[in-house]
């Protein structure tokens, strides 16, 4: 092996020791430094992008199909409470007498149901004047006339129907000075209307 000479060994030592890059070449590899100590996030694919603009759309409908469904379900109570005002407004003939609500199943045979005192009413006194068939959206129903001891009428209608009224809940309605409630016991939709004083 050939060794270097002293004079070859300080003359490249000085060349590198006063060289320098170009600016434009400082430039370039500043930014790759800095790139590396500040990762740029990661770059959403296509594949991402699309599924979650699909799952925000998912997301959207259903918030409208559920908001839809709650929308004609509130409708339909409207509408149920609404012909149950109506009725009670029109006095009816009586066709059936009873001493309790309970007595009215022998007598009425054409239901599909047993009509029951309803417990939301266990605790408040009224007087059975009588009761008779009707029809409520379209479903057989029970039309009961009560008086309290004021002599107030109510009219208490049951049914089976398939109207959204949640167990435990109950809505109120005023028509024209009526108001109507309407709540669910077991399979039974009830309806008290009454008018208000």
């Amino acid at each position: 092996m050939k060794k270097s000479s002293p004079d070859l060994d300080k003359r490249l030592s000085d060349y590198y020791e006063n060289a320098t890059l170009p600016p434009d070449l400082l430039g370039d590899l500043g930014d790759i430094v800095s790139a590396s100590q500040h990762p740029t996030p990661p770059v959403w694919h296509s594949w991402q992008r699309s599924a979650a603009v699909m799952a925000a759309f998912l997301v959207c409908v259903m918030l409208t199909v559920w908001g839809m469904r709650s929308y004609a379900s509130q409708q339909q109570l409207e509408l149920v409470a609404a012909e149950i005002a109506l009725n009670h407004a029109r006095r009816f003939d009586t066709e059936f007498s009873a001493t309790s609500i309970a007595a009215l199943t022998t007598e009425m045979d054409q239901l599909d149901f047993a009509p029951v005192h309803p417990t939301r009413m266990q605790f408040t006194s009224y007087d059975m004047v009588g009761a008779r068939y009707c029809t409520v959206d379209d479903s057989i129903a029970v039309q009961i006339h009560l008086e309290d001891e004021t002599n107030q009428a109510y009219t208490l209608y049951e049914f089976r129907n398939a109207i959204d009224v949640a167990p435990g809940q109950s809505h109120d309605f005023t028509f024209d000075n009526i108001q109507v409630t309407l709540w669910q016991e077991g399979e039974i939709v009830m309806g008290l209307a009454q008018r208000q004083q």
